[in-house]
């Protein structure tokens, strides 16, 4: 029987951060809700088919790329105080090394 893609990745993702997925992740966990075992983080993995910023993201990663940049997109609901990121992965480091400087 073949691993479904979705567990695949979240086991890819699970050593990006050093860890493992978490057994029977979501609800039938007894670990954590989270899809990776972690002390300090929960993180929530999702695969979609489409996913509705692509363009948005595909544009920003061009234009940051002709300037030697990260692209990040931030993105806030009007009213909220909250400021959600999406970008790679592989870029945190950096970005929070220039965060330092801030």
């Amino acid at each position: 029987m073949t691993d479904k893609f979705w567990k695949k990745s979240e086991r890819r993702l699970a050593r990006m951060f050093g860890t493992s997925r978490t057994p029977l992740s979501g609800f039938g966990s007894r670990h954590t809700r989270g899809d990776i075992l972690s002390d300090t983080l929960y993180v929530e993995h999702k695969v979609r088919k489409k996913m509705f910023f692509k363009k948005l993201l595909e544009d920003t990663e061009r234009k940051a790329k002709s300037e030697g940049k990260i692209p990040i997109i931030v993105v806030r609901e009007r009213g909220s105080p909250r400021w959600m990121a999406f970008l790679n992965l592989a870029d945190i480091p950096n970005v929070a090394e220039e965060m330092k400087s801030l």
